[in-house]
């Protein structure tokens, strides 16, 4: 017994060594398994291996196309690649199957404002409801394009609403 349950162990040591080891194998099972196949891509998108990680997640939505999750996730990938008409539609999509993945309008915003589109990027921050955060994340779109003016002003508007947001400065404290 003990040879057998040594062999049992090994075998799966070896399965259970890495989650990228172990999706694959419960993949084999589940080959129509959309979680997996999203945490395939994920684990692709960490390592750099954009074209895997595209593929993992479009399998995972042709198997079930009502993950929001996935097509947030999907979008990260198609913005690396250069493709951020594809990005937006993909945050878009993640939005109508679950309105209350609140990352998924700031991603959204960033990518209207990567494009240049800031009135939609402002209009998306806005969707959440909090006008601090809306010109805080507008300030980092104008800080991305360079308009270090506007940035400027947007972090003031943040500062006036929400005073808690400043950056405070200890004058009175000396650090070794």
């Amino acid at each position: 017994w003990v040879a057998a349950l040594s062999a049992c162990a090994i075998h799966y040591n070896g399965i259970w060594r890495s989650p990228l080891t172990l999706y694959a194998h419960i993949l084999r099972w589940e080959p129509q398994s959309a979680k997996i196949r999203n945490n395939l891509g994920i684990i692709a998108l960490r390592e750099g291996r954009l074209a895997d990680a595209e593929r993992e997640f479009r399998a995972a939505l042709a198997t079930y196309a009502g993950f929001g999750y996935v097509h947030r996730n999907l979008s990260a990938v198609l913005s690396r690649l250069g493709r951020p008409g594809e990005a937006i539609s993909a945050l878009r999509q993640a939005l109508a199957l679950d309105p209350s993945l609140v990352v998924t309008y700031n991603n959204l915003g960033f990518a209207y404002g990567r494009r240049g589109d800031f009135a939609k990027a402002e209009r998306t921050f806005r969707a959440l409801g909090s006008q601090a955060a809306t010109w805080i994340n507008m300030s980092l779109v104008y800080a991305e394009h360079g308009d270090s003016a506007r940035a400027d002003e947007m972090r003031e508007r943040a500062y006036a609403l929400a005073p808690d947001l400043r950056p405070e400065v200890n004058t009175t404290e000396n650090h070794p």
